[in-house]
């Protein structure tokens, strides 16, 4: 059965859930849409239109779902998040960036740690060239506490820390 929550942004905690009302009242929120009690696919709304479309838990590259979604959202790009494997102790999603065309434009490869927190993301061109590292880092509550973007030498090009 499916089920449509509404948030603030793409971070679908019980903090960020509005709800319908409060939805059509913002430039911006988010619908996700569930399956079971998980995230199926999520309409990020902008404006009144949907701006794009994240398609969770599904592998690259999936003709019917390119079909589907452009039959669909005319103009409109989206992104397929694959389901996480282990890999090297860490858990790793793909996340695929396509145009309003169904072309792929983008691919970042996100490192988890067993909380679900991002540990890295891989930012990557079509052909996988890699063009930056974001590396973030927890305290010890859980707290984000450091974003380090890099080159893809590995040289720091911007570190931002929070702090309470």
């Amino acid at each position: 059965m499916t089920n449509i929550k509404y948030f603030e942004s793409q971070v679908f905690s019980e903090s960020e859930k509005i709800s319908y009302s409060e939805a059509l009242n913002r430039s911006w929120y988010v619908a996700c849409h569930y399956s079971d009690n998980i995230p199926d696919f999520a309409e990020v709304i902008g404006h009144g239109k949907v701006d794009r479309v994240v398609y969770y838990n599904r592998q690259w590259k999936d003709e019917a779902l390119l079909k589907k979604h452009l039959s669909q959202y005319k103009n409109c790009p989206f992104e397929v998040v694959t389901p996480a494997k282990e890999i090297d102790g860490k858990s790793v999603r793909e996340i695929y960036y396509c145009n309003s065309a169904g072309e792929l434009q983008a691919i970042t490869e996100e490192y988890l740690n067993f909380s679900g927190d991002i540990l890295m993301e891989v930012r990557m061109d079509s052909n996988r060239n890699l063009y930056e590292t974001i590396e973030y880092e927890y305290d010890a509550s859980g707290e984000l506490s450091i974003v380090r973007e890099c080159a893809p030498d590995g040289t720091v090009i911007l570190e931002d820390e929070y702090n309470d």
